[in-house]
């Protein structure tokens, strides 16, 4: 055997006989943790009662004939879900301030331009009681669900029926009080964590 051969030999077990020897024994505790985590993602929202679309469309047709001091209305269903803790809140806001416009185009001028209000129910779950006019977005606070709420919602158009004021004897002359034309509004529901 070469002497190199068994030097070399020698030097590796000495190498590894340290190692092994600068080890230590393992240590025992008289207890162990572990951490356990999870996660539950915010799940905050609305849909419709009766459509999994995410847009509707209500047509209010006959309003030249029903009087402006009356009004056509349609009743329309969404639920809304939230798991927070904290509660949610229920937006409604309106394009238009709470008009349905002529063209769709924003205005001032009230001859073109038609006053909706919309009522809905279940006030403790973000619905409310009374009559609102959206001329602001109206938001409102309910505690925390885990099962969606049914949320009501009618909407109520003003006629546009107006006696003629040139033929003010005979009740059969009437008339409008906007223009002619498509008068249109977007009403958006959200619902968002407190």
């Amino acid at each position: 055997m070469d002497i190199k051969l068994l030097v070399a030999a020698a030097t590796a077990a000495t190498a590894i006989a340290g190692v092994a020897s600068a080890q230590t024994n393992p240590v025992y505790n008289p207890s162990v943790t572990v951490n356990l985590n999870g996660n539950v993602p915010s799940i905050c929202g609305v849909r419709f009662n009766l459509s999994a679309n995410n847009s509707e469309t209500l047509t209010f047709a006959n309003l030249a004939s029903t009087p402006a001091a009356s009004q056509l209305s349609q009743t329309i269903g969404v639920s809304g879900l939230c798991n927070s803790a904290n509660g949610y809140n229920v937006s409604y806001a309106s394009t238009n301030g709470g008009y349905l416009v002529l063209g769709g185009q924003s205005t001032t001028e009230p001859e073109r331009r038609i006053r909706w209000t919309l009522q809905g129910s279940n006030p403790g779950r973000g619905g409310f009681g009374n009559e609102a006019q959206l001329t602001s977005v109206q938001t409102r606070q309910s505690g925390a669900f885990l099962t969606s709420a049914s949320i009501p919602m009618t909407i109520r158009v003003n006629g546009v029926q107006v006696q003629d004021a040139g033929n003010p004897g005979n009740p059969a002359a009437t008339t409008t009080n906007v223009f002619a034309g498509d008068y249109s509004d977007v009403l958006t529901v959200s619902v968002a964590a407190r």
